[in-house]
């Protein structure tokens, strides 16, 4: 058996991929590890077996300065995103193998229509998964104030999105008060499916100190908001028990967190409009509300002073006609006295004369007179002459005089 030195293997496995493999071939992976180094960059790319985390198929991939900048110059910022870690891309590479550095992929263009037709139909069975939870319009259901004033901010914090929204709410020129607590997570990447439903756990957990939700970024291409797509952030930006506002800096593709949240906009700055608008009609309506009152009452008071008005006119015609009909009935007094005088002198006199009669008809001289006598005994008449002993001295008193008796018993 032929023995073969290193270099003569590595050697030939380089020859043989080089004429079977001649030209660039069109890749289907995943990026599972991406850095950046001298103006080139290194990825891992991989491909996952039917296990969950589990790694079929693993590859080393370099993007060379030149091509990153051709690819940069064409494609702009959304590049990054094409080739950010977590994200399903279809590459065109060259496979070169060094007797050194073994098997390495290099790329040579990048097919940005395939990630997003893969984004697209991930973002479909997302769509289904929350529709087939009732997810969509929970969130939307909560309750939120007429004026939110106390506000959870979920935001990386260098963002300029972040700070645009901070200073037009904080520097407003109605003088609105607004308590903002940034709660620092990625928003891009595999690092915001992890950072942003955690934030929205912790705030959920004192919801009480807080009136909303707002999730916001600067602005990015459809594929840097692929991380909106996603279930696990947009199943927790829908079971958080605050009214969540979004506004990550789309301005015409929507996210599936749009669709889960209280309010979606298309900016920062829309948000912070939005949230000022609001104030503003919540103003207006107290306004109008203090308005009405005032209206209300002053009606009131303009009725209940002409029912006291009328009440005042109506008691001084009373008392007037009280006043003239009892002076009416005192004139009547003032007439009929003098005859009801004369009337109860002359049966005082009748009456006066009626007992002068009667006392005479019933004094003792008269009854005396009528042959009626007295019988006294130590000089009180005596009304049972039984309670008397025998022999008892009395004097017996007519109208011709008095004579002396005993009284003699039975």
């Amino acid at each position: 058996m032929s023995t073969y030195t290193l270099l003569t293997l590595q050697t030939h496995i380089r020859r043989i991929l080089a004429l079977n493999l001649p030209e660039p071939l069109w890749l289907r992976a995943e990026v599972f590890q991406v850095s950046e180094s001298r103006g080139h960059l290194f990825m891992e790319l991989a491909e996952k077996g039917d296990a969950a985390n589990e790694l079929a198929a693993q590859a080393s991939a370099v993007l060379w300065e030149r091509n990153y900048r051709q690819l940069r110059a064409r494609y702009g910022k959304a590049l990054d995103a094409l080739l950010a870690a977590g994200v399903e891309i279809r590459i065109k590479a060259r496979v070169d193998y060094h007797e050194r550095y073994g098997l390495k992929l290099v790329v040579e263009d990048v097919d940005p229509d395939f990630t997003l037709g893969q984004l697209e139909l991930r973002r479909r069975q997302t769509l289904e998964m929350l529709q087939r939870e009732g997810l969509l319009e929970r969130n939307a259901a909560l309750p939120l104030p007429a004026a939110v004033q106390r506000i959870a901010v979920v935001s990386a914090e260098t963002a300029a999105g972040y700070h645009d929204f901070h200073n037009q709410l904080l520097a407003n020129p109605y003088g609105y008060a607004f308590s903002l607590r940034l709660f620092p997570a990625a928003v891009q990447g595999a690092a915001a499916l992890v950072e942003i439903p955690r934030q929205l756990r912790a705030i959920g957990r004192q919801a009480h100190r807080f009136d909303a939700v707002v999730i916001i970024r600067g602005g990015g291409s459809r594929i840097d908001l692929a991380a909106f797509d996603e279930l696990e952030l947009c199943r927790a930006a829908a079971e958080c028990p605050l009214p969540v506002l979004a506004g990550i800096g789309h301005e015409t593709d929507e996210t599936l967190l749009d669709r889960v949240a209280w309010q979606a906009l298309k900016t920062p700055t829309a948000v912070a409009e939005w949230l000022l608008t609001r104030s503003l009609r919540c103003d207006a309506a107290l306004a109008d509300t203090a308005l009405q009152l005032q209206q209300h009452t002053q009606r009131h008071l303009r009725l209940r002073s002409q029912e006291l008005d009328r009440a005042h006119l109506g008691l001084r015609s009373l008392s007037r006609f009280a006043l003239r009909r009892q002076a009416a009935h005192l004139d009547r007094i003032g007439a009929d006295w003098p005859r009801w005088a004369r009337r109860q002198l002359k049966t005082a006199a009748r009456e006066l004369d009626h007992l002068a009669r009667l006392e005479q008809l019933l004094s003792l001289d008269s009854q005396l007179n009528r042959g009626f006598a007295l019988v006294i005994h130590q000089g009180r008449i005596v009304k049972n002459w039984q309670d008397l002993p025998s022999d008892t001295l009395l004097e017996l008193r007519t109208a011709a005089g008095s004579v002396a008796v005993k009284r003699v018993g039975e």
